[in-house]
């Protein structure tokens, strides 16, 4: 698998490298909270970090338009 997941750690991070030639990638999400989280969204247009926050607002950015899910 080139690509890695996981969260709760306390140094969120993109980490980019190559497993035999291949460009791999690491995503590591945040510590979650009770009044706040992030999430890794993942559809067809690509990753979107996601800050969640208990009021229900959602604030979040691109990360990497290019990774499509095939």
């Amino acid at each position: 698998c080139p690509h890695l997941i996981h969260g709760h750690t306390h140094r969120p991070y993109h980490h980019r490298f190559q497993v035999q030639g291949k460009d791999s990638h690491r995503f590591v999400l945040g510590d979650w909270h009770k009044d706040n989280a992030q999430i890794l969204d993942a559809d067809v247009n690509g990753l979107r970090l996601i800050n969640y926050a208990e009021d229900g607002k959602l604030t979040g950015s691109v990360i990497r338009s290019d990774f499509k899910i095939a």
